[in-house]
C-alpha cells in the first residue's frame, strides 16, 4: 500500500533469472545503481560539466545511507528519494519533467515522499507568489498518480478502487510508525517517553549524530550557501530546506517508532546534495567545504577510524588550498577513504554462505502463505 513497484525492479528481474533470493536481492542494489547512473548522466546534458566524480563515486554513494540494506529487501524509501532528490536539482532546468517525477517518486515509489514534496513545493510556491502556476504544474504531477490509481482499478485484489483508497487511509492513520495518535499527546513527557521506547534507545553515538545533527548543519550549510546553490542550479535553496524540514520533523516529533529507515526520507537527499555540491564545486568559502566534509564523513559506518582520518586529511587540504586544484585532490580522497571502508569488510568476511541457496515454494508462486513463512525463515 506504501511502496510502489519502483522499489523491486531489480529484485524482480534478478528472482525472475535465477529463481534465488541472494541474487533478488543484490540485483535489486544494481537497480538503485543504475537509476542514480541514469540522473547523473542526465545531469551532465544539462550543466555542461564534468561528471567523472559523480560516476566513480555513485557506487558507493547509496551505501553510505544509514540501514542502506533496505533495498537489498525491495523497500521503497531509497529508490522513491533517490529519484526525488534529483528532480529537485532538475526542477528550474526541467520543470515539467521534474513534477512528473515528483509524483512518480510519491506513487510508484514510497508515499511517505509525499512530505518532501510538499516541504519543497509550498516554499518554493512562498518564493515565487504564482498561485496560477499551480493548475499547470498540477497537470504533469497528476500523470503518474492517475496511472497509479488505474493500475489500482484493474489489479487491486482486495476489492474496488475505494476498497483500496479505504485501506490505504486505513494504514496511515493507524500505522505503529504515522504518528498520527502522537498529535493527542504532544506534553513533553510523553515525548521522552515515546523517544525512549522508540528504536532510538538502541542507536549507537553516530547513528544520533547522522539523524539528529547532520541535517540541522546541512540547513545551515544550504543556507549560508544559498546565493551559490541558485546560482548554478536555480533558485533551489530555500525550497530544498522546506524538503529536509517536513519529514525531520514528522520523524523526529511525530513517528514513534523512529525507525531509521524512514530517516532516508531526509539523509538521502542530504548524501546526494553534498556529493553534486563538491562535484560542481558549489562552495566558495572554506567553512562550507569543511561542514559539507564532516556530514560526509559521519556517514562512514564500517571502520569509525576512517571518519577521522578523512576528516583530518579533508581539512588539511582545504585549509591549505590556494589553488582549485586541491579541490579535486580532495574529491579524490572522498573516493579513496569511502572505497577503504567497504573493502575492509570483505576481506574480514570468511563466510559468503549459500548464494545457490533456493525457496522451493516461491519458484511455485511468490503468492502463498508457504512462501511468505519460507522467505522470513530464510
Amino acid at each position: 500500500l506504501t511502496s510502489g513497484p519502483l522499489s523491486a525492479v531489480g529484485s524482480v528481474i534478478g528472482w525472475n533469472l535465477t529463481d534465488k533470493i541472494i541474487f533478488a536481492r543484490i540485483m535489486n542494489y544494481y537497480w538503485i545503481f543504475f537509476l542514480q547512473l541514469v540522473f547523473i548522466i542526465f545531469l551532465r546534458y544539462q550543466y555542461k560539466l564534468n561528471i567523472n566524480y559523480l560516476i566513480l563515486s555513485s557506487s558507493f554513494l547509496i551505501l553510505l545511507i544509514p540501514w542502506w540494506q533496505g533495498y537489498l529487501y525491495s523497500l521503497g524509501e531509497v529508490a522513491s528519494v533517490l529519484i526525488f532528490t534529483n528532480a529537485v536539482f532538475l526542477f528550474y532546468r526541467l520543470r515539467k519533467l521534474s513534477l512528473f517525477l515528483f509524483s512518480l517518486s510519491i506513487f510508484f515509489g514510497k508515499l511517505l515522499t509525499l512530505l518532501s514534496f510538499l516541504g519543497f513545493y509550498l516554499f518554493n510556491l512562498f518564493i515565487e507568489k504564482k498561485i496560477r502556476r499551480v493548475f499547470l504544474d498540477s497537470f504533469f504531477f497528476l500523470i503518474p498518480l492517475v496511472s497509479w490509481l488505474t493500475l489500482v482499478s484493474f489489479r487491486y485484489e482486495d476489492g474496488s478502487f475505494f476498497n483500496y483508497l479505504f485501506s490505504l487511509f486505513d494504514l496511515i492513520l493507524n500505522h505503529q510508525s504515522s504518528g498520527a495518535t502522537t498529535l493527542d499527546s504532544s506534553n513533553s513527557s510523553s515525548f521522552v517517553q515515546t523517544l525512549l521506547l522508540s528504536e532510538y534507545s538502541n542507536w549507537n553515538l553516530y547513528e544520533k549524530i547522522r539523524t539528529l545533527i547532520v541535517p540541522i548543519v546541512f540547513l545551515f550549510l544550504i543556507f549560508l550557501e544559498k546565493k551559490e546553490i541558485n546560482k548554478f542550479f536555480g533558485n533551489i535553496s530555500i525550497p530544498l530546506i522546506g524538503a529536509i524540514i517536513f519529514p525531520y520533523i514528522w520523524f523526529w516529533l511525530l513517528s514513534p517508532t523512529k525507525w531509521i529507515r524512514y530517516s532516508q526520507h531526509f539523509t538521502v537527499i542530504i548524501i546526494i546534495s553534498i556529493f553534486y555540491f563538491i562535484n560542481y564545486e558549489i562552495f566558495k568559502n572554506k567553512i562550507s567545504y569543511i561542514l559539507s566534509l564532516a556530514c560526509l564523513a559521519i556517514f562512514i559506518d564500517d571502520s569509525k577510524m576512517l571518519i577521522y582520518i578523512l576528516t583530518f586529511i579533508g581539512i588539511a587540504l582545504i585549509l591549505l588550498n590556494k589553488e582549485s586544484k586541491n579541490y579535486k585532490n580532495l574529491k579524490g580522497i572522498i573516493i579513496l577513504i569511502i572505497t577503504i571502508n567497504f573493502t575492509i569488510p570483505y576481506f574480514q568476511n570468511n563466510n559468503s554462505g549459500d548464494i545457490n541457496k533456493e525457496i522451493p515454494s516461491c519458484k511455485v508462486t511468490l503468492l502463498s502463505n508457504d512462501c511468505r513463512e519460507d522467505y522470513f525463515d530464510f
